[in-house]
């Protein structure tokens, strides 16, 4: 090939590279304006304040509030956050196939089952600048893979994916929610009521991320977690009935409820529930917030608020969050002493442990020392004289726990007086013993027996 045609080809190449790049941009542009004319509702979803559904049945209407998702019509409910969420985003992907009758007549309109034809839907959706976006829905094309679709605003009868008929097709029931509230974390929680037919009473979160009582009683910490959690976690299994008139509620034992419970938020938000008659031995009948709806829930909800108060009371002498507990250092009378703080779900110990089945015999007792700490209960108090050493009160004291969380550290000690059968702990600064079963040491002996650095 001589020099003058590899020139040739060269200089080709070059207009090519240069042509396709000079256009690129406008391609882009133009791919870009294509997609934006296919794509029927184009909106953000974090930017819609309303969706409606209007159809000949009424349809409904999801509406953004400062609390949420809310069913505003027909029933003035809370929603399924994430239904809705999912609802907008298939919305948002709804495209034209093609134009398929560019002006129609209104003859045409009613044929396609647009409105106002009684098939027809429309579904519009306002942001929150108040741009409002709407699509008329009418009859699956003869095929069934294609629906007639009309924008708001437009004269053009357009085919769109079958998609569009089943988004105009959804009922308001697909959005009821069947967490019996929309609260993600039990630690939003900042207040709790409860009411039933033997007990009434309201508790606080407090110092410490501790709950307590009006009148300054702490409640265990674990016990009203897991309360809570059954709470916001538990399903309604059924929606009974729509739209109940207030003689109505005596019939579902929901106009004098056997159990009353409230709940408030950190951002201020309330929740009520309120639980009437046995549906049968799994089931009762309940009211939430003050939804006209009656509806079934886990029957366990009444073994859970019906819990005697008297059991809820905390005797701990640790008055601390355990959640936040960072590590605890268990010290033998000989001056052992072994270190467990928590990564995680994980243990890590210090003299460092490398042996996998050491680790392993280990794991099990640091946690139930952990869990030993969090329920311990005083059976009895015994305060001891001012300018005296409440530990020194003690005849043994074989072992002392270091407790740390992320501001502060807290030690106590476990020993016994001669002839006592049950142990007395101390707490850093008390001048007071709390007596208790012997359960709290044993198992912080047996971890450091486990440790193999104590031995029996």
């Amino acid at each position: 090939m001589n020099r003058r045609l590899l020139i040739l080809l060269g200089a080709v190449g070059v207009l090519a590279a240069f042509l396709f790049f000079w256009d690129l941009p406008r391609e882009r542009e133009r791919e870009e304006h294509r997609t934006q004319a296919e794509i029927l509702l184009p909106f953000a979803v974090e930017r819609v304040d309303t969706l409606t559904v209007a159809r000949a049945d009424g349809g409904f209407t999801l509406a953004r509030s400062p609390g949420g998702w809310v069913i505003a019509k027909p029933l003035g409910e809370t929603a399924d956050p994430d239904a809705v969420e999912r609802f907008l985003g298939s919305l948002t992907e709804l495209t034209s196939v093609r134009e398929l009758v560019a002006d129609p007549d209104s003859q045409d309109v009613v044929s396609f089952g647009l409105p106002p034809s009684p098939r027809g839907v429309t579904l519009s959706v306002i942001e929150s600048d108040g741009r409002r976006l709407g699509l008329e829905v009418g009859d699956l094309s003869p095929g069934q893979s294609a629906s007639y679709v009309r924008r708001e605003g437009t004269s053009a009868v357009e085919l769109a994916s079958d998609t569009a008929h089943g988004s105009a097709a959804m009922s308001y029931q697909t959005f009821r929610l069947y967490k019996m509230f929309a609260v993600e974390q039990e630690s939003s929680i900042v207040e709790l009521s409860v009411t039933t037919t033997d007990q009434s009473w309201s508790a606080a979160l407090g110092d410490r991320r501790r709950w307590f009582l009006a009148d300054g009683r702490p409640l265990k910490h674990i016990m009203v977690r897991n309360l809570l959690h059954d709470l916001i976690h538990s399903r309604v299994r059924r929606y009974e009935r729509d739209f109940v008139d207030d003689e109505t509620w005596s019939a579902y034992g929901l106009h004098e409820p056997v159990a009353d419970v409230g709940l408030t938020l950190a951002d201020g938000r309330q929740h009520r529930i309120r639980v009437g008659n046995e549906v049968d031995e799994e089931l009762v009948f309940a009211r939430r917030d003050e939804e006209r709806t009656v509806l079934q829930f886990p029957n366990q909800i009444r073994d859970v608020v019906e819990t005697p108060l008297v059991e809820l009371i905390d005797r701990n002498p640790v008055l601390y969050n355990f959640d936040a507990m960072e590590s605890f250092t268990l010290v033998w009378e000989d001056g052992t002493r072994l270190t467990t703080t928590r990564d995680d779900r994980d243990y890590v110990f210090d003299p460092p442990v490398t042996d996998p089945q050491l680790y392993e015999a280990m794991f099990l007792p640091a946690r139930n020392v952990a869990f030993g700490i969090e329920r311990v209960q005083a059976k009895a108090v015994m305060l001891v004289a001012a300018g005296n050493d409440a530990r020194a009160s003690l005849d043994t004291v074989p072992i002392r726990c270091i407790m740390t969380w992320p501001d502060e550290e807290l030690e106590i000690a476990i020993g016994w007086r001669a002839g006592d059968q049950d142990h007395w702990l101390h707490v850093q600064g008390e001048q007071k013993l709390h007596q208790i079963d012997r359960d709290l040491f044993l198992r912080m002996r047996s971890l450091l027996v486990a440790s193999g650095r104590l031995q029996l």
